[in-house]
């Protein structure tokens, strides 16, 4: 019989959500979420708590997870023998083969919860602009490029639109790296990524000519309605996303961060596209858009050669994508214009399809799948 679970929290400073509000019905009498802080510190000896009826969940869907075997190993004897029953939550990607490099011995499945936390922040009236927008077809620029942080393969399309000369269509949020060398970075393109020695070399001249930067969207307000910057001159209102047709998203990685399981993570930057109503290029892991259609959106294979997202190769898919980036946008605004309204039906399935998510939806969901059965 399926009851209204008793929610209980752990660490809950750490989770974008608010957990303790849920109300799901499942077949466990408690449900123990535990929000990750510092998986590699954790004795998980708090576990030993619970038991019979009991549900404990990790809960890390905003992240790909810092996967090591230490952790798991001390995970997997936790989990050994006890009456409770397990799953860990991860944001790594549906298709993530973890057991290939780890030895897993507990429950691990796959949550997507930006689209929800997108959803939550848009609902909130901030500047009168609640909940879904109405589509209209004619805009004030073609497209958006909004990026908090300097990377190589920001900063590549960037140069590229600006040989392309097309910074003046578009708006852009860019701030260069202050006194160092961003091919050094941590997480960025190297050779270890199969970047090839003259790959980098040609990225690097490229990127010789990106603009004048820092380039700012100026507003008199402080409010953080676009999840990109606390600071004033750096605030993006919604307003910025619905007045163009087309947003450039450029996630934080286009590489994997570590082992080279599959891990695809779509963020908060390519759902803040759809509830703006745009056409979406997504320069980040491979399989980017075919993750998108798994969760139940539709992108934009009608009008824009999507076949960038099944390269495997990180080098060739960045060119690639910036190659199509940069032919869409280099044709009149009127054509633009036609092809944005010739996929209007995609764009309204989007976002209300973005807009039906709530995380007590989603997790009832969730529980229905894997547990209710």
């Amino acid at each position: 019989m399926l009851v209204y679970s008793e929610i209980k929290v752990l660490n809950s400073e750490f989770s974008e959500f608010n957990l303790k509000r849920l109300r799901v019905k499942t077949r466990f009498k408690l449900i123990v979420f535990c929000c990750v802080s510092d998986i590699f510190q954790d004795t998980f000896d708090w576990m030993e708590d619970y038991g019979k009826d009991s549900l404990v969940v990790i809960w890390n869907p905003m992240e790909v997870g810092c996967w090591d075997q230490s952790w798991i190993d001390r995970l997997n004897a936790k989990v050994c023998d006890r009456d409770f029953e397990f799953v860990y939550i991860t944001g790594a990607g549906p298709d993530a083969n973890l057991s290939e490099f780890f030895n897993i011995k507990f429950d691990y499945k796959y949550l997507s919860v930006f689209d929800t936390s997108v959803v939550d922040l848009w609902n909130v009236n901030t500047n009168n602009i609640p909940g879904p927008l109405d589509i209209w077809v004619h805009k004030y620029k073609k497209f958006t490029f909004l990026n908090r942080k300097d990377a190589v393969h920001r900063r590549y399309i960037l140069s590229r639109l600006h040989q392309s000369k097309l910074i003046d269509d578009g708006v852009i949020s860019f701030q260069l790296a202050d006194n160092s060398d961003i091919f050094l970075a941590t997480n960025d393109l190297t050779t270890s990524s199969d970047f090839t020695d003259s790959g980098l070399e040609y990225i690097k001249m490229q990127c010789k000519n990106t603009p004048a930067l820092p380039i700012y969207i100026e507003d008199d307000q402080t409010t953080n309605s676009d999840n990109y910057s606390t600071s004033a001159c750096n605030t993006l209102l919604r307003n910025t996303h619905h007045n163009t047709y087309v947003s450039i998203v450029s996630e934080t990685f286009l590489t994997y961060p570590t082992d080279s399981f599959k891990q695809t993570f779509i963020t908060e930057k390519t759902f803040n596209s759809i509830a703006s109503n745009q056409i979406f290029f997504i320069a980040g892991h491979p399989h980017s858009l075919e993750l998108l259609k798994k969760l139940g959106y539709k992108t934009f294979g009608s009008i824009i050669d999507e076949s960038y997202d099944n390269i495997i190769s990180h080098q060739e898919r960045l060119f690639a994508v910036t190659r199509e980036i940069t032919r869409f946008l280099n044709r009149p605004e009127g054509e633009i214009a036609t092809d944005y309204a010739n996929v209007v039906s995609i764009i309204e399935h989007n976002r209300d399809l973005l807009f039906s998510q709530n995380l007590k939806y989603k997790m009832q969901q969730f529980f229905d799948i894997y547990f209710n059965q």
